[in-house]
C-alpha cells in the first residue's frame, strides 16, 4: 500500500514539473510570437506606406517636370497658340492623367487649351496669381466636375529669354491614378490604404464617397502627427472606426502623408490560433509525462 501511494505521488510529482515547466516555456514563448506578430505588422506596413508615398510623390513630381519643361521651351515664350496647343495635345495625348492643359497670358487670360470649350480669364485663381509670381504651383485638392474624382491644378511661370515672365502654363491632374494604387495594395486581408493632402483631405480611401465628399480626418492624432511630416507606427482606431495596427510615412515635398490601417482582430487571429496549438502541446506533454512518470516509478 505504503508502495502504491509512494508511486503515485512520484507520477504527480513529476507530471506537475513537467507540465509546469512546458507551460512556463510554453507562456514566454507564446508572448514572444504575439509581440513578434505585432512587431513584424508594424515593420512590414511600414514599408509598403513609404513605397507608396515614394510612388505618389515620384507621379506628382513628373508632371510638375512635364509643365516647367514645356514652359521653359522656345514654344512656350514666343506664346504662339496655335504652335502652343500642338505642344499641349501631344503631352495631354502621353499623359492621361490630365485633364486638360491650358495657357494664360501675363493678365490671366486665356490664350489656349486642350479642350474645346471658351477661353476665360483667370487671374483671380490662386494657381495664377502664385505662378505669375514667379514659382511653380500647387493647389489643395477638389473634385473634378469632369472625371469627379480628386484633382489638384499645377502651375508654373512661362518666361521669355531674357527671364521676364510673359505668361502661366498650368494643367489639372487627376488623382485617380493614385486611389487606383492605393485599391491595389492588400494590407492583410482586410486592411486598406488612406492617401490625404496637406489638409488630411482624403485622396484615396476603401470608400469611393468618402473621396467624392472630401472627408478630412485630420483630428486623428496619427494624422496629425503625419502632417507635421513624421512618420510611425501605434494601435489605435482607423478612418473607419475599427480598433488597428496604423502605420504612416509622409510625402514631405508636398505635406501630404499614406497611412495604412490592418485590423487588429487580424492579428489577435494569429495570436489566438497559436495559444490554441500550445494547448494541445501541453495537453500532450501532459500525457507523456504522466506516462514517462508512472513507468519510472513502477521501475
Amino acid at each position: 500500500m505504503l508502495k502504491n501511494t509512494l508511486q503515485m505521488r512520484v507520477v504527480v510529482l513529476l507530471s506537475i514539473f513537467s507540465f509546469f515547466s512546458a507551460a512556463v516555456i510554453g507562456s514566454i514563448s507564446t508572448y514572444m510570437s504575439a509581440s513578434s506578430a505585432v512587431e513584424n505588422a508594424f515593420s512590414s506596413n511600414q514599408v509598403i506606406t513609404k513605397q507608396v508615398a515614394s510612388a505618389v510623390e515620384k507621379f506628382i513630381e513628373n508632371d510638375k517636370t512635364l509643365l516647367e519643361t514645356m514652359a521653359s521651351s522656345s514654344t512656350a515664350y514666343r506664346m504662339e497658340p496655335a504652335a502652343f496647343k500642338e505642344m499641349l495635345l501631344a503631352a495631354k495625348k502621353n499623359n492621361p492623367e490630365f485633364e486638360t492643359i491650358y495657357v494664360m497670358d501675363a493678365i490671366g487670360m486665356q490664350i489656349t487649351k486642350t479642350t474645346n470649350s471658351a477661353l476665360n480669364n483667370k487671374k483671380d485663381k490662386d494657381y495664377f496669381q502664385n505662378a505669375i509670381a514667379g514659382k511653380t504651383y500647387i493647389t489643395s485638392s477638389y473634385i473634378s466636375q469632369l472625371t469627379n474624382a480628386p484633382t489638384i491644378t499645377l502651375s508654373t511661370p512661362i518666361k521669355d529669354s531674357t527671364g521676364k515672365i510673359v505668361g502661366v502654363l498650368a494643367g489639372d491632374v487627376s488623382l485617380q491614378a493614385i486611389g487606383d494604387l492605393a485599391k491595389s495594395i492588400s494590407i492583410g486581408k482586410n486592411g486598406y490604404i488612406d492617401v490625404i493632402d496637406q489638409k488630411g483631405v482624403l485622396l484615396a480611401h476603401a470608400d469611393a464617397d468618402k473621396v467624392k465628399s472630401q472627408e478630412s480626418i485630420a483630428s486623428a492624432g496619427y494624422v496629425q502627427a503625419l502632417l507635421r511630416g513624421e512618420e510611425g507606427s501605434q494601435e489605435g482606431n482607423s478612418s473607419v472606426g475599427e480598433n488597428s495596427l496604423i502605420t504612416y510615412s509622409p510625402i514631405a515635398s508636398y505635406h501630404w502623408g499614406i497611412i495604412s490601417y490592418l485590423p487588429k482582430s487580424e492579428v489577435n487571429g494569429m495570436i489566438y490560433h497559436g495559444i490554441f496549438l500550445m494547448g494541445l502541446f501541453l495537453i500532450f506533454v501532459l500525457l507523456i509525462a504522466m506516462g514517462a512518470a508512472a513507468f519510472t516509478a513502477k521501475g
